[in-house]
């Protein structure tokens, strides 16, 4: 239909508006005049034949690549097994964890494959982030052919000049993969491997009394105490200081050899001041020690003595070393945890400003609130409750000569 037709026949149209009452009649000529002018569909032009491309000439080294035989995957000479990588790394992309780690160690072929942590050796090198980064996706891109009979989840964790890269791999067979082609081993050298046993119960199913109590855990701590580590080369360590210089990088322990021997003071300050009398003012009120008067006010002495160097040291400072964050301030911090959690209430905390806000701050750091995420400052000192203290002994089983031996020894310790 023509314009000309359309408007010739507009008596039409308007009469068909009437009809339809529940609409304007602009809308309704605007839709009907949209409907008699669609676009035509243009014509379609016969296609054109594509001229076939010019061959090009391969050299002689391209066309020796052509003819070799496309190489074997490494894994083919390992036993198959049961477990899908596929049908795995599947789910694990498309659930949580919550649900795709039980569906690992549901599917999971312990016979036909192995499961390893790698520690990057050189972590005190590592500066920018996404340099480091960097390190993490060229080596996954250099054994991307491992890829179909793997998996790793690999992290960096910390920040700029402070930081670690780790990770857990998974692959066929029992032994390191990387030694299966020269491909595979531009960087795994770099690393600090260690197989898993996936039949040893993991960390949070850790039981005192009974776990560290086991064979295998006295085998490697003879001792039987916690904390307890296990390096990743089978090196065995024991007592928390050691351990968090261990695993401290040389940022945390110090530039120079002052601020490491300042860092060493603070953590022994810690050991020595702090924790001997926060423990005996606040176990009793925890109901895990026998509750002394004379013990918990002279702690309480104690305590307030040490707060108060504290207190003095970080008044025109913000951190215990330097001017960054240190394993003293880790150590210390940690120590003062019971004490800005049981009985050091506003009231309290008000003598000592600038160690209050020292511990905010500390207590605020990314990687502390990853640790303690729902740490609250006390609001109203704790009382010692006797039924408290009487499950306590009831549970372990102590009292009798025990308690009245401990009494003695505390008795001993704060004359």
């Amino acid at each position: 239909m023509s314009r000309n037709d359309l408007f010739e026949d507009f008596s039409l149209v308007e009469f068909a508006a009437r009809l339809v009452g529940t609409r304007p009649r602009e809308i309704l000529l605007n839709q009907i005049l949209g409907l008699c002018f669609k676009q035509e569909k243009k014509k379609e032009q016969p296609k054109k034949e594509k001229e076939p491309e010019p061959v090009e000439e391969l050299d002689a080294a391209e066309a020796a690549l052509l003819e070799e035989p496309k190489s074997k995957d490494p894994f083919d000479s390992l036993p198959k097994g049961t477990f899908n990588m596929d049908d795995f790394k599947r789910f694990y992309s498309n659930e949580d964890e919550a649900k795709s780690i039980p569906y690992f160690w549901e599917k999971f072929d312990p016979e036909n494959y192995s499961i390893w942590f790698g520690e990057y050796k050189y972590n005190e090198e590592l500066t920018k982030v996404f340099m480091s980064c960097n390190l993490i996706t060229g080596m996954f891109q250099r054994l991307d052919k491992m890829r179909k009979q793997a998996f790793a989840s690999v992290c960096l964790w910390g920040e700029d000049n402070n930081s670690t890269i780790s990770g857990v791999w998974v692959w066929r067979g029992q032994d390191l993969a990387f030694e299966l082609s020269p491909d595979w081993q531009i960087d795994y050298d770099c690393y600090a491997w260690k197989k898993l046993d996936p039949s040893v119960a993991p960390e949070n199913e850790f039981v005192f009394g009974e776990t560290n109590k086991s064979q295998d855990f006295l085998r490697k701590f003879p001792l039987g105490k916690v904390p307890a580590y296990e390096t990743a080369d089978g090196q065995y360590l024991t007592e928390s200081n050691a351990i968090a210089f261990y695993l401290a990088n040389a940022e945390l322990r110090g530039k120079t050899d002052l601020q490491q021997a300042e860092v060493w003071q603070w953590v022994n300050f810690a050991d020595s001041e702090l924790l001997p009398a926060s423990c005996a003012w606040v176990f009793p009120l925890l109901g895990i020690m026998p509750f002394q008067k004379k013990v918990v006010e002279r702690a309480k002495q104690d305590a307030a003595v040490a707060l108060k160097v504290l207190n003095t040291k970080l008044t025109n400072v913000t951190f215990l070393v330097g001017d960054r964050i240190s394993l003293a301030d880790i150590c210390v911090f940690c120590t003062l945890l019971h004490l800005f959690e049981n009985v050091l209430d506003a009231a309290e905390r008000a003598n000592y400003v600038s160690l209050t806000r020292w511990f905010n701050t500390v207590l605020n750091q990314p990687q502390v609130k990853a640790v303690i995420p729902k740490f609250q400052l006390c609001t109203k000192p704790l009382e010692f409750d006797p039924a408290k203290y009487a499950e306590f002994v009831a549970k372990t089983g102590g009292g009798g000569d025990r308690e009245e031996g401990q009494k003695k020894k505390q008795e001993k310790q704060f004359r």
